[in-house]
C-alpha cells in the first residue's frame, strides 16, 4: 500500500470509529420533547366507550358469551356453520371470497352477494 493511501485509509477509518462505537439510535426517530407532546395525546391505546343502553357493555362475561355464541356452529339452521365462519374478524368481518357461499344452499342467495362485513352493525 503506498503510503498516502495508508494515510488516507487510518484517517478515514479514526474519524469513523467513534461513531461506530457510538450509541444506537433510539427506538423511535423523535427527540425527547416530540415524545412527551405525542404521549400526551394519549392515553394510548385510548379506552374502550360503552354503550350507556346496553346494561351488559364492557362486561367481559358477557364479551366472552357472545364471541362463544359467533363460533358456534350448533345456531345455524344445519348445525354445521357458525357466524365467524362467513363473517371472519381478521377479514374486516367478511369472508374475503368474491362471493357469499351461503350456509351450504339451506338459504338461497342471490349469486351476486358479498359476505357483508358485520363489523358496525351494533351501532
Amino acid at each position: 500500500m503506498r503510503p498516502n493511501a495508508f494515510i488516507l485509509s487510518a484517517t478515514v477509518i479514526a474519524l469513523t470509529a467513534p461513531s461506530a462505537l457510538a450509541e444506537p439510535p433510539g427506538l423511535y426517530p423523535f427527540s425527547e420533547v416530540q415524545m412527551r407532546r405525542i404521549l400526551a395525546l394519549g392515553p394510548w391505546p385510548p379506552p374502550r366507550a360503552t354503550d350507556p343502553s346496553n346494561r351488559v357493555s364492557g362486561n367481559a362475561a358477557a364479551i366472552a358469551f357472545g364471541e362463544a355464541l359467533f363460533r358456534t356452529p350448533s345456531l345455524s339452521r344445519t348445525g354445521t356453520i357458525a357466524c365467524a365462519t362467513c363473517h371472519q374478524p381478521a377479514r374486516a368481518f367478511t369472508d374475503g371470497l368474491p362471493r357469499a357461499s351461503g350456509d351450504q344452499g339451506v338459504t338461497p342467495i342471490p349469486s351476486d352477494v358479498h359476505s357483508r362485513s358485520i363489523s358496525r352493525s351494533s351501532s
